[in-house]
């Protein structure tokens, strides 16, 4: 089921690949493209829901959904970050040590639409949107102008 699925991490490669912009933007880009082919993508959610039911029992399986969704997520994540620090327009603080915290939205959004499937819907996109507008805010150098 998970090699399966994985036709679409190869879409995702592609995606993250054809990002142009400032840091800021392919950041942006980047969590959007993610939030859509992970908080959005039932497919990719029900392989989520297998990993967290069955990761102690398999755990080649999750590293296997880890290996193929989320470690080139926060790869590219942390080469933009670090982009970014280098070129003096993100500041060098925890956010850029941990990728993890701005994609952690896309996770909350699929945990969420898991959990409740349809019973108590939520703006996906707007808490993705919300949560990229902190997150950037906190990286980018005190300067007085937004990203």
């Amino acid at each position: 089921m998970f090699r399966q699925a994985s036709t679409s991490s190869a879409d995702l490669s592609t995606a993250i690949g054809s990002l142009r912009g400032s840091c800021a933007d392919r950041i942006r880009g980047l969590l959007l493209i993610s939030y859509e082919s992970t908080a959005n993508d039932r497919k990719t959610r029900e392989l989520l829901r297998l990993s967290l039911a069955e990761g102690t029992r398999f755990p080649e399986a999750v590293d296997f959904y880890h290996g193929k969704f989320i470690a080139p997520t926060l790869a590219a994540l942390t080469a933009l970050v670090e982009q970014g620090v280098k070129s003096g327009v993100f500041r060098q603080d925890a956010a850029a040590h941990a990728p993890d915290v701005l994609a952690s939205s896309i996770f909350h959004v699929a945990v969420w639409r898991l959990m409740f499937a349809g019973r108590k819907p939520i703006d996906g996109k707007a808490i993705v949107e919300a949560h990229i507008d902190l997150v950037m805010s906190g990286l980018v150098q005190r300067s007085g102008r937004r990203y």
